[in-house]
């Protein structure tokens, strides 16, 4: 999340909200006091980076709510590619992105 972060922070111009599955991880970034988590200081920055951001928000989803990001995730671990992807999708997590939005679809009006 600390890189995303950073790419966002030199990207956004509107509202950010960043998602996660790890409920840890989530917790830790959405504290305010002093943490003696391990995660501490990459969560710190992680904060600091999206504070300046307009209107962000750090929101826990289940991974079955965002399988395309899970895929995403998947794909960076195992990739050398590294862990953002900017104005890139890989082809083999389209069709996921695709079905994810389909399924969206269903709670819009």
């Amino acid at each position: 999340m600390l890189e995303g972060s950073k790419a966002i922070f030199a990207n956004a111009t509107s509202s950010v909200i960043v998602e996660g599955d790890n409920a840890l991880v989530i917790e830790e970034l959405k504290s305010i006091g002093p943490s003696k988590s391990k995660l501490a200081n990459i969560a710190t920055d992680t904060r600091n980076y999206l504070r300046m951001l307009p209107g962000f928000e750090i929101r826990k989803i289940n991974r079955t709510a965002n399988k395309a990001a899970h895929a995403l995730a998947k794909f960076a671990r195992l990739g050398s590619s590294g862990s953002v992807f900017s104005n890139y999708v890989p082809p083999c997590v389209l069709g996921q992105i695709h079905r994810d939005c389909k399924d969206m679809s269903d709670f819009v009006a």
